[in-house]
């Protein structure tokens, strides 16, 4: 079953058991600083459409920059 996250507070929510599951599976936590959301669909999550620019931002940028805007960095 896929888990789906929502928003940022939801992933951060997360992210203890996520960081547990990708450190039992080396390739995938290599994987993951490359590309950590794709890392992160590997395990079952999904990310709902509406929150999913905000999270790839804030995985990307540095906080002040992706606070400033919701998608900045895609355009």
């Amino acid at each position: 079953m896929t888990e789906r996250i929502g928003s940022w507070a939801e992933g951060r929510a997360r992210a203890a058991g996520i960081v547990e599951r990708l450190n039992v599976q080396r390739p995938l936590a290599l994987a993951a600083a490359a590309n950590p959301m794709l890392a992160i669909e590997h395990l079952g999550y999904a990310f709902e459409a509406e929150a999913r620019h905000v999270i790839a931002d804030r995985l990307r940028l540095a906080p002040t920059t992706a606070d400033g805007s919701p998608g900045v960095a895609m355009r």
